[in-house]
C-alpha cells in the first residue's frame, strides 16, 4: 500500500463526512426500543394467557366415576389390606435381616460418583441404603445380593460385543487371543 502524499492527506481532511444528526440517531434508537417493547409486551401477554388457561384447567377437578358408599368402602379396605401386607412383608424382612450375622463390605464408587453416594437395596419392600466408597457392615444376605450384582455388572461389561470377533482366527489376528 503506497504512502499517501501531503496533498492527499490535506484533501482528505477537507472532505469531512456529513455529520449524522444526533436527533435522527436518537430517534431511530427510540424506534428500535419501542418496537422491542411491543414485542416484549406481546410475548408477556401470550405467556400470561397460557398461564391463565393452565390455571383454569388445573382448577377443575378430574371427573371421577361416582361410587356408591359400599363400593368406596370396599376399595378403601382393599387399599388398606395391600398397604398392611406390604408393611408386614417389609417389617418381617427387617426382623429377618436383623438376626443375620453382619459382614463388612466395600461398594466402590462408579464413574464420577462422589463420596456419600448410596446404593439402594430393596428386599420385600424393606429398603437399605448402603454408602459407596467406604467400608460398612451389612447383613450377610444383603452383602450376597450386592456381590452378585457387582459380579453380574462386571461380567456384562467384559463380554466382547464385536461381531468381527466371531471366530478364533479373527480374534487372534486382532490380538484378542486370551
Amino acid at each position: 500500500m503506497p504512502i499517501p502524499t501531503k496533498k492527499q492527506l490535506e484533501d482528505k481532511e477537507q472532505t469531512t463526512p456529513e455529520p449524522v444528526s444526533e436527533d435522527s440517531a436518537i430517534a431511530s434508537k427510540l424506534a428500535e426500543l419501542e418496537e422491542a417493547l411491543k414485542k416484549t409486551r406481546a410475548l408477556n401477554e401470550s405467556i400470561e394467557k397460557k398461564e391463565k388457561e393452565l390455571d383454569e384447567r388445573l382448577a377443575v377437578p378430574p371427573v371421577l366415576p361416582a361410587l356408591s358408599p359400599e363400593e368406596a368402602e370396599k376399595q378403601a379396605k382393599a387399599l388398606l389390606h395391600v398397604a398392611k401386607v406390604h408393611e408386614d412383608k417389609s417389617r418381617r424382612m427387617k426382623e429377618h435381616l436383623a438376626k443375620q450375622p453382619r459382614v463388612k463390605i466395600f461398594v466402590p464408587l462408579e464413574g464420577k460418583e462422589k463420596p456419600g453416594t448410596q446404593l439402594p437395596v430393596t428386599m420385600n419392600g424393606y429398603r437399605m441404603n448402603i454408602p459407596k466408597g467406604v467400608y460398612c457392615e451389612v447383613p450377610e444376605q444383603v452383602a450376597q445380593i450386592i456381590m452378585d450384582s457387582l459380579n453380574q455388572t462386571e461380567a456384562a461389561t467384559n463380554i466382547p460385543q464385536r461381531l468381527d470377533l466371531s471366530n478364533e482366527q479373527k480374534k487372534k489376528a486382532l490380538g484378542f487371543d486370551e
